[in-house]
């Protein structure tokens, strides 16, 4: 089921997980995530987070 959820680039559908877990009769988007998380892309979002910072704090 992870290429629902896998990004098209990848052979995936790119579904939001939300999404997948409806269809998929889950009650919780936990079950969701705690299995197929791995397949969502991780990137350094450091420089986002300290951006985001910066803009709240001025």
């Amino acid at each position: 089921m992870s290429w629902l959820i896998n990004r098209r680039e990848d052979g995936g559908l790119a579904l939001p997980a939300k999404m997948v877990q409806e269809r998929l009769g889950h009650s919780s988007i936990t079950l969701i995530m705690d299995t197929y998380g791995h397949v969502f892309p991780r990137t350094d979002d450091a420089a986002e987070l300290a951006n985001t910072e910066a803009s709240l704090l001025q």
